[in-house]
């Protein structure tokens, strides 16, 4: 028997809201895995799908460079049979190389998971004061594994070449006008180059913007497919 002056215990409420956020949380985790499911089902059938084939522009033609390592680098040797990236900056650069290079930092990340199938390789355009050690301080700013990215310098005249001949992308030290431009200023195509496993040239994309990654990706995607590794 509970004493007369004993306090009996509060009765406990039940939230009237409780439901609703325990059916909204449940909702939610529904929802999550239909969408997990979806996402994976659309994973499937674009597997399925068959390629869609890239244009075809103009072909690299075999070069020798100098890596930032200092070591020799032969495309021969480097990129034949393998699916590249190429874009042509210069480490001084005050517009849109840095965005460039993000963008190629980006496309790192996404392409670790081909295990070096597809690599990226950036060229300066003025060789001249690029050399290996200044090249190897850019590329440690964003981080450049030099396993999957190459950065080059070398010999002007083999660099020009294979930007105009091979890429068939602008590059130069004059104006409009043929007047020398300023030292260090320069003029060079901002575009980013898929290459195939034969050396063509199969897309190109504006290196400043942030939905260029995107983009290549999914023709990445599309050209792995049509030329899958050997």
């Amino acid at each position: 028997m509970t004493p007369a002056s004993a306090t009996a215990p509060a009765p406990v409420r039940r939230s009237p809201a409780l439901p609703w956020v325990l059916g909204a949380i449940l909702a939610l985790v529904i929802l999550g895995l239909v969408a997990a499911t979806v996402r994976q089902s659309w994973k499937s059938a674009g597997a399925a799908r068959p390629p869609v084939t890239l244009d075809r522009f103009s072909t690299v033609m075999p070069f020798a460079l100098t890596e930032r390592s200092g070591a020799n680098f032969s495309s021969d040797a480097e990129l034949r049979g393998r699916i590249w990236l190429a874009d042509f900056v210069f480490t001084t650069c005050p517009g849109p190389c840095p965005q460039m290079t993000a963008r190629m930092a980006e496309l790192q990340t996404e392409i670790k998971r081909t295990k070096g199938d597809v690599r990226l390789v950036t060229f300066t355009v003025w060789p001249e004061y690029d050399t290996p050690e200044r090249l190897t301080a850019y590329a440690n700013k964003f981080q450049a594994d030099p396993v999957m990215w190459s950065f080059l310098t070398g010999q002007r005249s083999v660099i020009y070449g294979v930007a105009i001949k091979g890429f068939q992308l602008g590059v130069g030290d004059k104006d409009s006008a043929g007047k020398p431009m300023a030292e260090g200023e320069f003029i060079h195509d901002t575009r980013i180059a898929l290459v195939d496993r034969k050396g063509v040239v199969r897309g190109y994309y504006d290196g400043a913007a942030p939905e260029t990654v995107q983009k290549i990706l999914t023709d990445l995607g599309s050209l792995l497919r049509e030329q899958p590794k050997g």
